[in-house]
């Protein structure tokens, strides 16, 4: 097995075991199922903005490492929903414990909103693949991927700018890394544009 998928199988054990450690040690209880959601979030975020710069970072850069991650996004994708769709079952843990109507009472202004992003990630994990690429063709999959990874950026971006500023600090330094990897992502799409056009104009 080649180092991508290995990633992308220790990510889900690894999102499984911390999820299942928490609750041996603090119980099965809403305040520990919450925290889990925190730090799997953290950690899916991490993931997640390596794959949003993966491609501009390796039109900048040209090395050996950048066109590793670019081939490997498919798996490092994999990785970030290995890490963040744990939400499901923890959410319907959360229900379990509390029941639909006092969960839902509760939580709906965020758990709604929250569902519609889970949806789009599990899509974008079951549709990573050349058989899902053939079957939907490439723009249609490429629409499918790309307004997925600016929904979940969105999503993100959100969930720590509703926590400031009781936020702990790690929640700034997020936000900084989101907003400077679309800057990014941006302008390096903004520089491809202009060369493209460059090169249109002298041919």
């Amino acid at each position: 097995m080649k180092l991508g998928p290995k990633i992308a199988l220790a990510s889900l054990v690894l999102s499984v075991g911390i999820a299942t450690t928490m609750v041996l040690v603090d119980g099965y209880t809403i305040p520990t199922l919450i925290e889990e959601l925190r730090v799997l979030t953290r950690v899916s975020f991490l993931v997640f903005m390596l794959v949003f710069v993966a491609r501009p970072l390796h039109d900048l850069l040209h090395k050996s490492w950048t066109a590793w991650l670019v081939a490997n996004r498919r798996y490092l994708g994999l990785s970030f929903a290995a890490w963040h769709l744990i939400h499901w079952p923890i959410l319907g843990s959360m229900i379990a414990i509390q029941g639909w109507t006092t969960f839902y009472k509760y939580t709906h202004s965020y758990v709604v909103p929250a569902a519609a992003v889970l949806v789009v990630i599990s899509i974008m994990a079951a549709t990573s693949s050349n058989g899902a690429m053939r079957v939907l063709g490439k723009p249609v999959w490429s629409g499918i991927h790309t307004v997925g990874l600016y929904i979940i950026w969105f999503w993100m971006v959100r969930t720590y700018v509703l926590r400031l500023p009781r936020h702990e600090i790690h929640g700034y330094v997020y936000l900084g890394i989101a907003f400077a990897g679309l800057a990014f992502r941006l302008a390096m799409a903004a520089r491809r544009r202009a060369r493209g056009a460059m090169t249109q104009a002298t041919s």
